[in-house]
């Protein structure tokens, strides 16, 4: 059964298990998302879904970082002390209306297991986003070029997959190899319209693959109001 429950089985878990072994596989940033964070001069950035932290020193730009996992949490503060750090959900986050000029999201909404899930996360960025403030998201795609590095290959038609992470002896507490199931759904192209539609407030500026990724950049032109 998809929704919060098999969530916490297949994400919050796993990423409690595996954030040693993440964070030291996981500590490069993406070129394409640096060259975004290094065009918002003096904007205030909400990295939705921070992990261990990696965007969050930035010399162009501040950036805050929230997350559901606890431990990832502690692992940004200690890769970057100076941070301010948020535990949360990303469906009901403790912020203002309006607080940032810009929402970072990068691999976080393909791990909500609903289409109801994912656009109430995608609602709660815009919430918290100024008008005219943007949004850049990275989902996983559906369609994976073989020829990339990195490229996974999915047996299933479905576009809800469980992919293993195995656990590294030195990560481990048990004397067995651990292999944790993470959950992801897979994007089309036309899943990613569908989503952004159901959000008034959010107009679309590009969506692009890069790699085996969608790259979705956004902005927030306001509610439409209706005129009844």
């Amino acid at each position: 059964m998809m929704g919060e429950e098999y969530e916490k089985i297949h994400v919050h878990s796993v990423y409690s298990s595996i954030y040693e072994h993440f964070n030291h596989t996981r500590y490069k940033r993406w070129p394409s998302v640096d060259e975004y964070l290094n065009s918002l001069d003096g904007k205030l950035v909400l990295d939705v879904g921070c992990g261990n932290g990696k965007y969050l020193k930035h010399d162009k730009c501040f950036v805050i970082g929230v997350d559901i996992c606890k431990e990832l949490l502690e692992i940004s503060s200690r890769n970057s002390p100076s941070s301010d750090l948020c535990w949360s959900d990303c469906l009901k986050m403790p912020f203002k209306d309006e607080s940032f000029d810009v929402c970072l999201s990068i691999a976080v909404i393909h791990h909500l297991s609903t289409f109801e899930r994912r656009s109430q996360a995608l609602a709660e960025m815009a919430r918290v986003t100024k008008n005219n403030g943007e949004l850049l998201i990275y989902l996983w795609s559906r369609n994976q070029n073989q020829n990339l590095v990195g490229a996974r290959q999915f047996d299933n038609k479905s576009s809800d997959v469980l992919v293993p992470w195995k656990l590294q002896g030195r990560y481990s507490s048990s004397e067995c190899p651990e292999t944790h199931m993470r959950y992801y759904h897979l994007f089309t192209r036309e899943e990613i319209e569908e989503l952004v539609q159901s959000i008034d407030s959010f107009q679309i500026i590009s969506i692009t693959q890069i790699y085996n990724n969608w790259a979705v950049h956004l902005i927030k032109r306001g509610l439409r109001k209706n005129n009844c």
